[in-house]
């Protein structure tokens, strides 16, 4: 190894080292220092000395006023129990320690929840306002144009209050065409919405109201209906359900969460990937040199 390729080595050699030296340096410098917890020392309590206290006599009886206690009268009355004489003790001062009081509870809320939204195939016993679900459509052969189904929807109120002025509303797409629905249900066909009003929905009940429509569709036709739920108050909540072109009830499938926040490296892990990082320059350099 000729003196060039001796001083070049030398001076890698010597900033590995300067690297190595200042990254321990800085990681010394940043590293966690344990945290100091200081116990206060607990204060000496004071105990109050028992101060004697006289001895009242009633007739022959003794009776102490360090307690309550019920004294026997003299005579004993007919029924044979014995009536406590009036107590000489003074009564209790009202404690002075400091007792929080407790603080105002949060009241209780509504919360409106569309709990369901199904379609159903038409029985031949439906009518307006009175409605049959027994056949759920799951899986249709196809999608027929002109055929009616029935839609239902369920709301219930979740929370410990009530809710006011509640209502359902649902617009119907041109591929739904609006036969009926129940009696408090209002369809507008300039805007082709349904609206159902509730009224007021107690804490924990539910509800539910239906109408029929009848298809619009073809073989490639795929059929969505959203109905919403709120109130006076701002709560709102909608469920749907879609009937895709084969006749098949759609279930959305749940998005995954995105992770709250990254993992974070700290001083050592970053130190310790820069000597790495050092030490993989070393050795090309050491291998550049021996290929000289």
């Amino acid at each position: 190894m000729t003196s060039n390729h001796k001083k070049t080595l030398l001076i890698g050699l010597g900033l590995f080292v300067t690297i190595v030296v200042s990254l321990l340096t800085v990681y010394w410098v940043r590293r966690p220092t344990p945290k100091t917890v200081t116990v206060a020392s607990p204060k000496p309590t004071t105990t109050a000395s028992a101060v004697p206290v006289p001895i009242l006599e009633v007739g022959q009886a003794k009776c102490s006023t360090t307690f309550v206690v019920a004294c026997g009268s003299a005579s004993p009355s007919p029924s044979g129990s014995v009536f406590p004489s009036p107590s000489t003790s003074a009564s209790p001062l009202p404690s002075t320690s400091g007792v929080p009081s407790p603080s105002p509870s949060t009241p209780p809320e509504a919360s409106l929840d569309c709990v369901t939204k199904e379609v159903y195939e038409n029985d031949s016993r439906n009518r307006a306002g009175f409605y049959y679900l027994e056949k759920r459509i799951a899986d249709a052969s196809t999608l027929v144009s002109g055929t009616t189904v029935t839609y239902n929807v369920i709301a219930k109120n979740n929370g410990g209050a009530s809710a006011s002025d509640v209502q359902i509303s649902d617009t119907l797409s041109t591929n739904l065409n609006f036969v009926d629905s129940d009696a408090d249900c209002n369809y507008e066909s300039s805007t082709r919405t349904l609206t159902c009003t509730l009224g007021s929905l107690s804490a924990g009940s539910q509800t539910q109201r239906s109408f029929r429509a009848t298809l619009v569709a073809n073989s490639t036709t795929s059929i969505a209906n959203t109905a919403e739920v709120f109130s006076s108050n701002g709560q709102r909540d909608a469920c749907s359900v879609q009937l895709d072109a084969t006749g098949k009830v759609v279930t959305p499938t749940p998005t995954a969460e995105a992770p709250a926040e990254l993992p974070q490296a700290g001083v050592f892990e970053v130190t310790v990937g820069t000597v790495g990082v050092g030490l993989v320059l070393l050795i090309l350099g050491l291998v550049g040199l021996l290929l000289i």
